[in-house]
């Protein structure tokens, strides 16, 4: 499926124990990996990006037993501000998304 110039796939995602599943997009080199995740009880995936060959992969988590949330490939935790798609992510002057904290990780090690 292509989406906005960009190429997105359909996810099938629970949004939350109490609510009904739905159908998100996200980047189609992600979907193995967000169907993988999602299908772990207690496990749901919030905001992801492929990085488009300019920003490192990120996929954001939320551990609903234990209520925090953090980034897959780094398992840093992450204190949203608010809530939504936003908090994870800011936009470049091109239009691409990124985290500065996880990109800022990505520099000191």
């Amino acid at each position: 499926m292509y989406i906005e110039g960009r190429n997105k796939a359909k996810v099938f995602i629970r949004s939350s124990p109490r609510r009904p599943s739905k159908i998100r997009y996200v980047d189609e080199c992600l979907k193995n990996r967000i169907n993988y995740i999602n299908n772990f009880n207690g496990f749901l995936t919030l905001a992801s990006c492929c990085g488009h060959n300019r920003y490192h992969t990120t996929i954001f988590v939320k551990n609903l037993e234990l209520g925090n949330i953090f980034e897959y490939f780094t398992t840093l935790l992450i204190e949203p501000k608010k809530k939504r798609y936003l908090i994870f992510y800011q936009k470049d002057s091109e239009g691409f998304y990124f985290n500065s904290i996880i990109e800022n990780h990505y520099k000191t090690i």
